[in-house]
C-alpha cells in the first residue's frame, strides 16, 4: 500500500479528483480501478469520449469485450470507479443516459 507522502503527491498533481479516488486503490504507481459501471459505446467515438473525461479529470478506463463483459461486435466499455454525485451527473450528461452496472 502506498504511504501518506506518496498520496498527497497524487492529490497534488490531481486537486479536481482526489476526492473521487476513495474507491482507486494504487498498487506501484499504477492507478487501478475498483469497476463500478460502465457505458458500451462503439469505437468510432472513443476519441471524443476520450479527451472529454480527460478534460473532465475524471478517472477511467476502456477495456474490449470479454467473458465477464459481454459487449455487441464494434463496441468497447469505458468503465468508471464509484464516484461524487455531481461527477456522475456530468458522465451521465456525456454519455446522455446513465451506466450499466460492471459485472461481478
Amino acid at each position: 500500500m502506498m504511504e501518506k507522502s506518496q498520496w498527497n503527491v497524487i492529490e497534488i498533481l490531481f486537486p479536481a479528483f482526489f476526492c473521487s479516488l476513495t474507491r482507486v486503490l494504487c498498487t506501484r504507481g499504477v492507478i487501478v480501478l475498483e469497476k463500478s459501471f460502465y457505458y458500451p459505446v462503439p469505437w468510432g467515438d472513443v476519441a471524443f469520449l476520450k479527451e472529454a473525461l480527460i478534460a473532465m479529470e475524471l478517472p477511467f478506463r476502456i477495456e474490449q469485450p470479454s467473458v465477464r463483459l459481454q459487449l455487441a461486435p464494434g463496441e468497447v466499455a469505458i468503465v468508471f470507479s464509484d464516484m461524487h454525485m455531481r461527477d456522475y451527473n456530468a458522465v451521465r450528461e456525456l454519455f446522455g443516459d446513465h451506466g450499466k452496472r460492471y459485472p461481478q
